[in-house]
């Protein structure tokens, strides 16, 4: 992270594939620099790998970078200032572009603090090294925990089989609510992934090559398929080790949408559903349901 002139560059090799990085790599800096210009470089083979975006790793892994070189530029910021009213830079908050100390003494803006100085700093952000259960099923096996609940409404055609995915309900662990609009696109992304997981995708493989011939017959989700999502709660139980205590949205739902809507499935047609995806034959009811 670089500031010069009151404007602030992020330079970082986590690419941008839509999952919404450069807004929240942006966001990271004016809060914490109270810099409202912020520009992210392009990408360069020249910088050292990020990794992939994998839903939400980025906002915890490269986020994570973005925040800790932020905040370093930000102490540097502040020292001068802390230094010379005596007293400690934890003392001194950044606000809507504005340096104020706690007691009200100093106030200022960043552009005077900086007063043509250039300030940089380079960060990494490592997740914390986690190891196998034992034998009882406990140890730190986990970067990070996050939970939703999802609710599946379908119609079932109990002579057909056929399924259609009525409404999907969801309350969901966030950690933090970092940008409100991009957080609810990306439960509903992974909400409609989860249904193509549970109705229409089957990625068949043999020793680890998929034997699709072509991408013709693999059924993705469309907009077209995709039902009245609703996000009913969001509970921000944040990660003490994540940036802002963020916790990645969007792979959550993946997972338990599947679950919800097979579970709708067994209830409507009173068949037991153990495989993904839900083929018609599976959804044919033994007893049809009144």
């Amino acid at each position: 992270v670089r500031v010069h002139d009151g404007v602030a560059t992020v330079i970082c090799a986590a690419v941008e594939t839509g999952q919404g990085f450069s807004t929240l790599a942006r966001q990271i800096v004016q809060e914490t620099l109270g810099v409202e210009e912020v520009h992210v470089a392009a990408v360069d083979t020249d910088q050292p790998p990020a990794g992939p975006a994998t839903h939400g790793r980025h906002t915890w892994v490269s986020g994570g970078a973005v925040e800790r070189a932020a905040k370093m530029v930000r102490t540097q910021l502040l020292q001068p200032l802390a230094h010379k009213f005596g007293m400690s830079t934890e003392l001194l908050q950044i606000a809507d572009g504005k340096i104020t100390s706690y007691d009200g003494v100093l106030s200022t803006t960043v552009t005077e603090a900086m007063d043509g100085k250039e300030l940089w700093a380079t960060a990494q952000c490592r997740p914390h090294p986690t190891e196998p259960l034992d034998e009882a099923g406990q140890g730190d096996a986990f970067v990070g925990l996050a939970f939703c609940a999802v609710r599946a409404v379908v119609d079932v055609d109990i002579e057909l089989g056929s399924i259609r995915v009525v409404e999907m309900a969801v309350a969901q662990d966030v950690g933090r609510v970092l940008n409100p609009a991009q957080l609810a696109i990306r439960i509903e992304a992974g909400i409609t992934q989860g249904i193509g997981a549970a109705l229409t995708e089957n990625l068949r493989t043999a020793k680890g090559l998929i034997r699709h011939p072509d991408l013709t017959g693999y059924a993705l989700p469309t907009a077209l398929d995709a039902p009245d999502i609703r996000i009913v709660k969001l509970v921000e139980e944040r990660d003490v080790v994540a940036p802002f205590g963020a916790k990645p949205a969007s792979a959550v739902p993946v997972v338990t949408a599947p679950a919800a809507v097979a579970s709708a499935v067994r209830s409507a047609t009173g068949r037991p559903v153990n495989r993904l995806p839900i083929r018609p034959q599976a959804a044919v009811a033994t007893t049809p349901k009144g």
